[in-house]
């Protein structure tokens, strides 16, 4: 049988240890109260520093939907004269105009469902990367298509190439679009989805002039005409 002092000092050294753990308690509970306040203002704190680093992509994005959409502006008012020098009956231009809508929406999906595919399952960084690299080839094909189109005086293959090319806007707005909503806080996306569209919107009203500004100029490739 311990002696009576020993079992004091026991129960004494229990009541201490649940005494301490009482104020361990009230103390964490009182931290949390007072530093949720802390808490956000580092959250907002590293959106901020993050938010900071969108500057090295947003640029390229702008610049290319930019480019993309004076492209088509560029094209359209041109197309009708350039079927008509490889002697393409009038008819055939609604052909033309539709198989670059039709791309668009195919090329939406088709990028659209690779984005989604590549982001859950390559490496981090890999799908948008790998989905805007195609998408670019992509466009570059098309591009290149529509001019050899006037060597081979084909109206077949300008058909192709602007639907090619359409594979490539559609393609580029969805991946645009749908990394831009994963990568900005939900305070940021109005702001930056709306600078993305003013650059679309440029581009539209701009490309005539590239064309008025480039229509003198005469190129030939590879010795052609």
């Amino acid at each position: 049988m311990p002696p009576q002092g020993e079992k004091k000092d026991a129960t004494m050294t229990l009541q201490e240890e649940q005494t301490q753990l009482l104020k361990e308690d009230e103390t964490t509970t009182t931290t949390t109260k007072n530093g949720y306040g802390s808490a956000n203002k580092t959250k907002k704190e590293q959106t901020e520093k993050t938010s900071s680093s969108h500057k090295s992509w947003l640029l390229p994005f702008y610049f290319n939907v930019f480019f993309a959409c004076a492209s088509f502006s560029i094209v359209m008012p041109s197309l009708s004269p350039y079927l008509h020098r490889m002697k393409a009956p009038l008819s055939f231009l609604s052909y033309v105009v539709s198989a670059y809508a039709v791309g668009e929406m195919i090329g939406s999906l088709l990028f659209g469902y690779y984005y989604e595919w590549s982001v859950k399952n390559l490496p981090l960084g890999v799908g948008p990367k790998s989905s805007m690299l195609g998408c670019i080839i992509v466009g570059m094909v098309g591009s290149l298509g529509y001019v050899w189109a006037d060597e081979l005086s084909s109206p077949q293959m300008v058909l192709w190439a602007r639907f090619i090319q359409g594979l490539w806007t559609g393609g580029q707005q969805t991946i645009e679009q749908s990394y831009l909503s994963a990568a900005v806080s939900s305070e940021e996306r109005t702001e930056y989805t709306a600078t993305l569209s003013t650059f679309a919107v440029l581009g539209f009203v701009t490309g005539p002039s590239f064309g008025a500004l480039f229509s003198n100029v005469n190129v030939a490739l590879a010795g052609g005409r």
